[in-house]
Formats: C-alpha cells, sequence, structure tokens
C-alpha cells in the first residue's frame, strides 16, 4: 500500500472514532498525525518535488553565472594590463620583466627571463602581490627593483606622502580586514605598538591586545596612535612595535633612502638601454 492510501485510511479511521477517543489516539499514535499531515500535502508533492529541482537548476545557473563574470572580470584585467605594457615606455617594460624575474616568492616562473610576447601569460600565473606590484609600475609610469609586496608598499607610500595625500585612518572594520589579511610578523608588530605607543607618549602602561580583540583596542586609542598601526599595516611592517612619531619618522627617512636608490638604479638602466640601442 503506498504511504498517500495509507494516509487516506487513517484520515478515515480517525473521522469515524468519537472524538474524546480520537484525540486519545492522536497523543498514542505520533504516525497517524505524521500519516495525516502527509496525506494534506501528498496532492502538492510533485509541485515540492519540481520546485525544489527547479530551485538546485536555479541555484547551478547562478554559480556558471558568477563563475563566468569572475572570468571575464580575470580577463579584462589581463587584457588591461597587456595594453599598458605595450603602451609604456621601454624602460617600464624593462622594469616590468625585471621584477617578474627577481620576485622573491615562489612562483611558475621565477627566476625565469620571460619573452614580451609571453608577458600576458606571465602575468595571469603571477601571485597577486606581484600582480599589483608590475600594475603598480604601469599606473604610475615608473621603474622601480620591487623583489616583494613591501616595496610596492614603500613606494606607494612615499607617492602618496610626495602628493599630499594625507595617511589614511582605517575605519575600525576595515582596521580588522587588513589586521587578519596581514602576515603574522605584521600582527605581532600592530600589537605591541599600542602598550609601547601609549607607555612612551602617555606614561600609561596599557595591556597588549591579543589577535581577539585587537578591533577593541584600535576604537579607544588617540588619532596619533591610530595612524601608526595603520602605518604598520600600510607597508607591512615585521620588526618592532612604533613608540613614538619620531621613529615612525626615522623608519620613513631608512624607506626614502631605499627609494631613492631604486631610482638611481633605474636611471642607470635607462642609459644602459639607451646605450645599447634598446630604446
Amino acid at each position: 500500500m503506498s504511504c498517500y492510501k495509507y494516509a487516506r485510511l487513517m484520515h478515515a479511521l480517525l473521522l469515524s472514532f468519537p472524538q474524546r477517543f480520537c484525540s486519545r489516539l492522536w497523543c498514542w499514535s505520533p504516525f497517524a498525525a505524521f500519516y495525516f499531515l502527509l496525506h494534506i500535502i501528498s496532492p502538492y508533492f510533485n509541485t515540492v518535488v519540481l520546485w525544489f529541482k527547479s530551485l538546485n537548476v536555479l541555484l547551478l545557473i547562478q554559480s556558471k553565472i558568477r563563475a563566468f563574470r569572475l572570468r571575464a572580470t580575470f580577463d579584462h584585467r589581463a587584457w588591461a594590463f597587456q595594453r599598458a605594457f605595450e603602451g609604456a615606455r621601454e624602460l617600464v617594460r624593462y622594469s616590468v620583466l625585471n621584477t617578474l624575474r627577481i620576485w622573491s616568492s615562489d612562483w611558475r616562473f621565477k627566476g625565469q627571463q620571460i619573452p614580451r610576447e609571453h608577458i600576458q601569460q606571465a602575468y595571469m600565473s603571477a601571485p597577486e602581490d606581484l600582480k599589483l606590484a608590475v600594475e603598480w609600475q604601469l599606473r604610475w609610469d615608473t621603474a622601480a627593483w620591487m623583489t616583494a609586496d613591501f616595496g610596492r608598499r614603500c613606494h606607494e607610500h612615499l607617492r602618496k606622502e610626495d602628493a599630499g595625500i594625507e595617511q589614511e585612518i582605517l575605519t575600525p572594520e576595515q582596521f580588522q580586514v587588513d589586521f587578519d589579511a596581514a602576515s603574522l610578523s605584521t600582527q605581532q608588530s600592530v600589537l605591541l605598538t599600542f602598550p609601547s605607543w601609549m607607555e612612551k607618549n602617555h606614561g600609561v602602561q596599557w595591556p597588549m591586545p591579543d589577535r581577539t580583540n585587537v578591533k577593541q583596542a584600535y576604537e579607544t586609542p588617540t588619532l596619533p596612535l591610530k595612524g601608526a598601526v595603520c602605518f604598520v599595516l600600510e607597508i607591512c611592517y615585521e620588526t618592532l612595535g612604533f613608540d613614538s612619531a619620531r621613529t615612525i619618522a626615522v623608519v620613513k627617512r631608512n624607506y626614502r633612502k631605499m627609494v631613492r636608490s631604486h631610482q638611481l638604479e633605474a636611471r642607470e638602466w635607462d642609459a644602459k638601454g639607451q646605450a645599447l640601442g634598446l630604446w
């Protein structure tokens, strides 16, 4: 006997019993209640099944659309890079190819001299931080010696500083996102900055926050301290935390010297390229 016929039989039996006995039967037999409910919904069973099937198909279509959009966005980014590379100065092209070759982290083409006709393939295989490094050079028409994401971050920070752009003070939510994305060494530098800064500048013994409550710690301090920890995250600083604006200024001077040396090296590349008739 099918479930549907059994439910109809149980329903008929329940209706034939006296009301008082029927109420006891409901308590006595949960299966009867279940089959009675089944009797009610059974006419709509096929509709429900079809609805779930259509829902699964819809979810599959949506996932395909998302994958297609993601692929289209990635392809657009790769073609934009290719166009920017082809339109760049020869010196900047050389810098991009050199960055792909000397990048320190492991990736598919690490240490290889990449032919220009394979630049898009190399770009598509590159890790995200390497993509950002070569995109930065093309965007700002700047040749630079970059072997890691730290170099790009230093160049970008000093570029903004030279352009008169004030350092961004992150919202607590964005601070949490950037903190979670940072390396453990950078996170430790952020955590150490809080007590070091408070003791040096305010004479207060401030407990070092941990990784679970760093957002709450960021919401309470003064603006200069917020600027200090934002600077740590911006450049992915991985040494001891900062205790004052003076120590930050010293670090920035050292970074500026490093960037200057990169600029001098780029001039040497340019001179050699012109001497060899490469551009």
